[in-house]
């Protein structure tokens, strides 16, 4: 639970506080958030070109199979082959390695702005017992994930029995066709489910970052103190208080006038 040094911080962090937190690193990130907008995008992307992939792998293995007793295999026949299923591959992987690359930048992006501290990436190992409120609830937000992603899988399963039972009678292309639609959608709903669980745990994360910068009566009157004493800080203000003055115009001598 709260110890007693939290106790004491009654106060709201104030900008100075959060800037040298910033500084050092102490940022609000979910990596469970992160983890969630990429098994959405790529379940998305997934959904997206999978019948284009199983088209591909369906004609790949017709065309393999009636040509399997006509044709000898040669060390030619082999690179061909080779050379088709590297560029399937290819033409596979690049589009959704570069979502996902874009997904997770942007992800992190949104949530700790622009920010270059190697410090930020170090992990920070904690001490903490067994009964902690934060072991606790890391345990109950497992116990919640695990819960709603099998309810969801259950009921996804129990309301497309029929779809599944008939890709036994379906042709090769027109099975992977649709076990890609199927595996498409049950993912598309699960990451979103995640997303959910994702937003829920930035929020906690936000929640307890600001309980670890709130202040003391005695930290924020040393800060203002310190403010006072900063020279750069004064210089700020005696600056900003300062108003433009225009110059004067010399005044000729008496002497010159009379002249």
């Amino acid at each position: 639970m709260f110890s007693q040094d939290d106790d004491n911080r009654t106060l709201p962090p104030t900008e100075r506080r959060r800037r040298e937190a910033r500084a050092r690193g102490e940022v609000v990130r979910s990596a469970e958030l992160t983890s969630a907008l990429g098994l959405l995008v790529a379940s998305l992307g997934f959904w997206w070109f999978a019948p284009g992939w199983a088209t591909d792998l369906a004609a790949m293995m017709r065309r393999g199979l009636t040509t399997a007793t006509t044709s000898q295999l040669t060390l030619a026949g082999a690179n061909e082959l080779l050379g088709q299923t590297g560029k399937m591959l290819v033409l596979m992987l690049v589009p959704m390695a570069s979502l996902l690359v874009v997904c997770f930048a942007l992800a992190n992006l949104a949530q700790t702005g622009w920010l270059w501290n190697p410090s930020a990436i170090i992990p920070r190992l904690r001490f903490r017992g067994p009964l902690s409120w934060e072991r606790v609830a890391e345990i109950g937000q497992l116990t919640l994930r695990i819960s709603v992603l099998s309810g969801v899988g259950f009921l996804f399963v129990r309301q497309r029995t029929l779809d599944f039972l008939s890709l036994g009678f379906s042709e090769p292309g027109g099975w992977l066709i649709r076990a890609a639609g199927l595996i498409s959608e049950l993912c598309i709903q699960l990451s979103v489910c995640l997303v959910a669980m994702g937003l829920m745990d930035y929020g906690f994360r936000y929640w307890r970052h600001e309980q670890r910068l709130r202040m003391s009566v005695d930290e924020r009157r040393r800060e203002q103190q310190e403010d006072e004493i900063d020279p750069a800080i004064k210089r700020r203000r005696s600056a900003a208080r300062q108003q433009p003055v225009a110059a004067a115009q010399p005044i000729e001598p008496v002497e010159s006038l009379r002249r």
